[in-house]
């Protein structure tokens, strides 16, 4: 292969083959050839080529990891965040099955999710990649079906979740905290809604000290256990953001009996279950 400068100052690449007719003793005495101009299918050979360097570099420029794997199981291309993050090296992973990647449920748990991504076109995962040291890291998969040389095959993703799992974990130590603290206090305590005054949730001791069931409670407001004449200062007070706790002074609160009460109130804006609410703590003062 060479090029020839044209008389329009262009360059074409020319594939040339030759043939050396010799005589009897070997001398060479002419050369037979042809010549062909590829220059088209060179620069198709090119553009292919600068393609795929962008394709790497894009791949390889993902937070994450990037798989592409066909029915058969086998990996077809993968960036170096796989190798990275698994410890296998290129020819390693070119001769492993995928989900040896994971064990015990985690891999149950990805070969049903592949299965239905190959039925359904599409999917996500949670599951913990087992690195070559034995270290398990959770990630979070998605991938698509798309065919590849007519064969249907996984192209997707995968992103570290272990900082999003510690949080998961900080919260739940915190909700269950939360939890005990809120149902083992002698003193009444309940959650509403700030925008409906609802009530969400409350303890047992507000049950017992109220008179009220659990779901009896969940029925009504906050309004339902203050008398007529308190109900307006309550919803002012209540439109009032305040970050803290706020102590919003002595209250009238009525028990199911119709009973007043006087009660010491201290609250915290918090958010309950996706829903902008007070925790309430009330003390009897009476």
């Amino acid at each position: 292969e060479y090029r020839f400068l044209t008389t329009n100052d262009e360059y074409k690449t020319i594939y040339d083959r030759t043939y050396i007719v010799r005589d009897n003793s070997g001398k060479p005495l002419r050369l037979l050839g042809s010549m062909m101009d590829i220059t088209a299918r060179k620069k198709a050979e090119e553009q292919i080529i600068k393609e795929k360097e962008l394709s790497d570099f894009i791949i390889n420029s993902l937070p994450g990891v990037f798989y592409f794997y066909d029915e058969n199981l086998k990996l077809i291309r993968w960036n170096r965040q796989l190798e990275a993050i698994t410890g296998y090296t290129s020819p390693e992973l070119s001769e492993m099955n995928p989900q040896n990647l994971f064990d015990g449920e985690d891999r149950i748990h990805m070969i049903e999710r592949s299965k239905k991504v190959f039925q359904l076109g599409a999917g996500d995962a949670e599951a913990s990649f087992i690195s070559k040291e034995g270290k398990k890291i959770p990630f979070y998969f998605t991938g698509m079906r798309m065919l590849f040389e007519n064969k249907p095959s996984i192209l997707g993703i995968g992103i570290d979740i272990t900082d999003r799992k510690k949080m998961e974990l900080t919260l739940r130590q915190s909700e269950e905290k939360y939890r005990q603290l809120f149902s083992s206090s002698p003193l009444p305590m309940w959650v509403f809604e700030i925008s409906t005054l609802r009530f969400l949730d409350v303890n047992e001791a507000a049950v017992l000290h109220y008179g009220y069931q659990r779901e009896e409670f969940l029925q009504m407001t906050v309004k339902d256990i203050r008398p007529p004449e308190e109900v307006e200062r309550l919803i002012a007070q209540t439109k009032e953001s305040k970050s803290g706790v706020r102590r919003t002074g002595t209250w009238k609160h009525k028990k199911k009996d119709g009973q007043l009460i006087d009660v010491e109130v201290n609250s915290h804006d918090i958010l309950f279950n996706q829903k902008s609410a007070r925790l309430v703590l009330a003390n009897d003062v009476t």
